[in-house]
């Protein structure tokens, strides 16, 4: 038996719900004794929640979690192998899905009694602008988007309503302790609650008056994933950054984007990975090493519509998010 090398792919979703589950698999492995599974949430550090034969995992939402990853290793009498990571999971508070429901509540959107609008006057910023007389202050209005959501409960009965406003209150504690995310319409925003939510309580029925308010001025889709060479099509109404991952033995690959190439001037081995954010402009190597001087100076830019990427070798995935304007 031989030092094992790390599975292929480990499979989760891109987003998952608060108050739900996580499922995670990975591939098999031929050498293997064992796998070690390790999760980190947001900007922790790695910690093994799983360690046995088994290639699947099912995780319990956490309420203090944003974004989430996990990442696998095989383990054999020879040794182990490198990690396989998986992608970005975030975590979504809230939800109205295209039937009309109130999630993690289920219950019913009174549309005609809910408001979906922009409060005017809320923060401002100033950027400066630099002029051949010094100086300049420029003030910019972004105006937060106001989700102010009428709902009411399905019939329930007296121990139902008492477990809905249980789970009403732990929301409730996530949104007011930081922003959180809010899926409205196919669309994410950062949401933080607003003025403090109204409940009324009948014989059979809830009714909820929740104020979420977006300071964040756009929206963003959930994250696309592109293998190899193709095309990505921005769909929403601004210029976004890309993020590259290439992997595998190969010697200075070249992404080509929209007829513009740009080269990595670096040996990759065969369990090596590096992550180009175009958007932070940094190049790095298996989540560790500084490799910006073997990129180059420019990273390129997704314009709105179809953007054409072709890789020269190696396994390359390309990650977007479409940006909505939201004001």
């Amino acid at each position: 038996m031989a030092v094992p090398v790390k599975v292929n792919k480990i499979s989760c979703p891109t987003t998952a719900k608060i108050l739900e589950r996580i499922y995670v698999r990975w591939d098999k492995s031929l050498a293997a004794t064992s796998y070690v599974l390790e999760r980190k949430a947001d900007d922790g550090d790695y910690t093994i929640v799983y360690s046995g034969s088994e290639r699947n995992y099912i995780d319990d939402v956490n309420s203090s979690w944003n974004v989430v990853n996990y990442r696998v290793k095989v383990v054999n009498t020879d040794g182990e192998s490198g990690y396989t990571e998986s992608e970005d999971i975030e975590i979504i508070y809230c939800e109205i899905d295209s039937k009309g429901l109130l999630y993690p509540y289920n219950f019913i959107v009174d549309f005609s009694q809910s408001q979906f609008d922009v409060l005017p006057d809320v923060k401002d910023t100033t950027e400066e602008l630099i002029g051949i007389d010094g100086e300049y202050l420029i003030e910019t209005l972004y105006e937060p988007r106001l989700f102010d959501i009428v709902a009411n409960s399905q019939i329930v009965s007296i121990d139902e309503r008492m477990k809905l406003i249980s789970n009403l209150g732990k929301v409730f504690n996530c949104f007011k302790s930081s922003e959180r995310l809010f899926r409205y319409n196919g669309k994410l925003y950062k949401a933080k609650l607003g003025e403090k939510p109204s409940i009324e309580t009948y014989p059979n029925w809830i009714t909820l008056e929740l104020t979420l308010k977006a300071y964040y001025p756009y929206g963003y889709s959930e994250t696309h994933i592109l293998s190899d060479s193709g095309t990505a099509e921005n769909s929403g109404d601004e210029e976004i950054y890309p993020i590259f991952k290439i992997t595998g033995e190969v010697t200075n690959p070249v992404i080509t984007v929209n007829d513009v190439s740009y080269t990595l001037l670096y040996t990759l081995a065969e369990t090596d990975t590096v992550t180009i954010d175009c958007e932070n402009k940094t190049v790095v190597l298996n989540d560790t090493t500084n490799i910006l001087n073997y990129w180059g100076t420019d990273f390129p830019i997704f314009s709105v519509g179809d953007n054409t990427i072709n890789v020269s070798n190696g396994s390359l995935k390309t990650y977007w998010k479409d940006k909505y304007i939201c004001l």
